[in-house]
């Protein structure tokens, strides 16, 4: 799926394969957690449960998630010509199909769940990526520079910021990293998170093309992609997981998937993207880079090349508007604090 590319229908049906193996267990799961419980406090994939136990328990619960709701998605990013609006119109339809259709397939099991319960029907309980039409609370864990709070949004609905958790404090770098990350110009920093790949030596190989025709130096995050081999060149350093909030700041860019968690550590970073989307979300997260003026283009990943992530890689380099609108960027989000903001409003909920 990860190679296949924006595939609606593909994604839509793996989708649902996948929650229909694991829906049983997540409704046991749940239960059992919810035992005991003041509040409960879910992400997306909770979404499919969550509400009911909530209802049964009589139990108040906040829906907490890291990217707005999908139908919504296409239409907060700005327009930039009339083809773009229509294509911002077609994919927020497109989402709310897609969303109608995963409900209609896992319904007949949920229902019949809460029956059993004796909670009776629902035609639709919840919504699985954002606004909750039960009135449940909803805090969204991005920054409303990055994506603002709608007009129209209920008080139920809060944008609190980023969630960036402290570093661990025993941490430390490889002595060798900060050997390299010194000796030359700051790195890009290039890794695809938790996306797989099929090929990872095509792929690292891709990579190393790139950066050599490039002339700039990579710190390779190996990921779930596997990337790395045993003969890297010396312009590249390749390292397992790390502390984002201690490399990125001491490299000149990074090139990722677009995924949320990644997304924001760059922006908190204050250097600028190069994204290569490859499902849901992802490309949503690169157009608002590229909107925020904090990327050069997107690259899809059935599209990416040796060539066309060079062609990215001296552009992201080499553009000083793009990186002090980055930096910019990292200034206000400093100003932010996510999590206090979060248990404020859990707080609220429960002393209400």
């Amino acid at each position: 799926m990860v190679e296949l590319g924006r595939r609606p229908i593909k994604t839509t049906s793996e989708v649902i394969k996948l929650a229909k193996s694991h829906l049983k267990d997540l409704m046991q799961d749940c239960m059992q957690s919810a035992q005991g419980a003041d509040l409960l406090i879910y992400s997306t994939l909770g979404s499919f449960t969550t509400p009911t136990v909530a209802q049964y328990f009589n139990i108040p619960a906040i829906a907490t998630h890291l990217q707005p709701p999908n139908s919504l998605q296409p239409l907060l990013i700005p327009p930039f010509a009339i083809k773009e609006l229509y294509g911002s119109l077609i994919e927020s339809s497109l989402a709310k199909i897609v969303e109608s259709i995963i409900w209609r397939s896992l319904s007949p099991q949920i229902n019949q769940w809460r029956n059993s319960l004796g909670l009776g029907k629902s035609s639709k309980p919840h919504s699985i990526t954002g606004l909750q039409p039960s009135g449940m609370p909803t805090m969204f864990g991005f920054s409303s520079l990055v994506v603002p709070k709608l007009p129209d949004w209920p008080d139920n609905v809060h944008v609190t910021g980023y969630w960036f958790l402290p570093m661990e404090e025993n941490w430390k770098p490889p002595k060798e990293l900060i050997e390299f990350i010194d000796s030359g110009p700051p790195p890009v920093f290039i890794s695809f998170g938790s996306m797989t790949s099929s090929d990872p030596k095509q792929l690292t190989s891709l990579i190393v093309e790139a950066t050599q025709e490039a002339k700039v130096r990579c710190v390779l995050g190996s990921g779930w992609a596997k990337l790395g081999c045993d003969n890297l060149p010396d312009n590249i350093y390749m390292v397992d997981d790390l502390p984002y909030e201690w490399l990125l700041p001491k490299m000149s860019a990074i090139v990722h998937h677009g995924g949320a968690g990644t997304t924001a550590a760059g922006l908190r970073a204050g250097i600028p993207s190069v994204t290569i989307p490859c499902l849901a979300d992802q490309f949503f997260w690169g157009k608002t880079l590229i909107a925020l003026g904090a990327s050069t283009d997107s690259i899809k990943r059935t599209k990416l090349s040796s060539e066309n992530l060079a062609v990215a890689l001296k552009k992201v380099v080499s553009n000083n508007e793009i990186s002090d609108r980055a930096k910019y960027l990292s200034q206000r989000l400093e100003k932010e604090n996510g999590p206090n903001n979060a248990l404020s409003v859990i707080e609220k909920l429960l002393n209400n």
